[in-house]
């Protein structure tokens, strides 16, 4: 559907002029419809030529809040105000695309919210690193500076959540030495390894490599999920080993994901070219390999989606509820039960800071009245 096919949609809709299956159809577009910036000229527009709309300052900021989290937008003006205001009005139909339903009770500022959740605070930069001895440093506890030495190498707490490795290339003494860094539920952080190549560490992850590259070639293992900008060298190929996944790089942007609990491992392609257990990947292209079968199946995506985590964001378009709850259990460090399985195949959509409160999320899909959740301390069970 066009953006002006949309918008007469959406006017008719606030004429109350819509039919059940305009109604239908509007809703089957907002979930498809993939420019978000898009939208939100059109949402504009409806703004302006619905201006005798009233609502409160504090309603709208709060609806803006939820529902334009990005980093664009983190300036509340009277425009964007307006359209927030507007953006209530769309409530009803924008289920699939920022988490929200409007409760129709003839006053456009009642919301009926049933969630009921304590303040789970988001993660942070959180890991431990494990030495080659052994010996374990709990990093968020460290000052900024040196940690430690493993042969002639230097390892440092560059600033808050990165770590770095500074290599004597003259003096190294060649001997093999691994280190290990795991981040725990609701944690995050990044590592400058020893040839200059970048890993940032989701929540519940680990990754082990060797203090220094000797040989010829450069050789890690992940678990969990992990972002890559591999540093380029034609002389000494970059692997990753992922569970039954190898990836095989020279410099090159990608992301990997292989959870324990997950019965897919993807390594997403951003730049550069990889070969995933034989298959070459281009940019913008995902290799899936199923656990059960080892069979690889290959498709396009949405890479911003797919590294949203890296940029601070969740970026869900169309995800099933039991997908994003599993990114929501390991980010805020919560046990997520569902009431009834038939829930997880709830669809939703929209994006949300990773730094926001974990209620802000919850009552925002709950809002939609297809899903509530109910919370004792840190256990959350998803119920219809």
């Amino acid at each position: 559907m066009n953006p002006n096919q949309l918008k007469k949609l959406v006017q008719r809709l606030i004429d109350g002029t819509l039919s059940d299956q305009e109604l239908a159809t509007l809703r089957s577009a907002l979930i498809d419809f993939e420019h978000d910036e898009e939208l939100i000229k059109i949402l504009d527009a409806v703004w302006e030529e619905n201006s005798s709309l009233d609502i409160s300052k504090e309603k709208a900021e709060g609806i803006l809040h939820a529902i334009i989290s990005t980093k664009k937008h983190k300036s509340i003006t009277k425009k964007w105000l307006g359209i927030a205001a507007s953006i209530v009005v769309l409530i009803s139909i924008a289920l699939s695309l920022k988490f929200f339903a409007f409760q129709q009770s003839g006053n456009i500022d009642k919301i009926k919210v049933n969630t009921q959740v304590a303040k789970i605070i988001p993660g942070k930069n959180n890991a431990v690193l494990t030495l080659s001895n052994g010996q374990k440093i709990i990093l968020n506890e460290q000052n900024i500076g040196e940690l430690a030495m493993e042969g002639d190498v230097v390892i440092n707490k560059f600033k808050d959540g990165e770590l770095s490795y500074a290599v004597n290339k003259e003096q190294t003494n060649g001997v093999l030495q691994f280190n290990t860094i795991s981040t725990p539920r609701g944690g995050e952080y990044r590592v400058i390894l020893p040839d200059g190549t970048k890993v940032w560490l989701n929540a519940h992850s680990s990754l082990r490599y060797p203090v220094n590259f000797t040989g010829n070639e450069r050789v890690v293992e992940i678990a969990g999920e992990a972002y890559f900008e591999v540093s380029k060298n034609k002389l000494k190929p970059f692997r990753v080993i992922a569970n039954a996944v190898e990836v095989k790089v020279l410099g090159t942007h990608f992301n990997v994901m292989a959870y324990a609990d997950e019965q897919l491992i993807s390594t997403t392609l951003l730049e550069g070219s990889v070969n995933v257990n034989n298959t070459i990947l281009v940019p913008g292209q995902q290799a899936q390999l199923n656990k059960q079968n080892n069979k690889i199946r290959v498709s396009k995506v949405n890479t911003e989606e797919v590294v949203a985590w890296k940029n601070g964001l969740f970026i869900f378009r169309n995800e099933d509820s039991q997908s994003i709850m599993k990114k929501i259990s390991r980010w805020y460090d919560v046990e997520v039960i569902f009431k009834d399985r038939k829930l997880i195949n709830e669809r939703f959509g929209g994006t949300f800071s990773r730094s926001g409160e974990l209620a802000d999320m919850l009552e925002s899909m709950s809002l939609t009245e297809r899903i509530h959740f109910k919370t004792e301390g840190r256990r959350i069970t998803v119920m219809n």
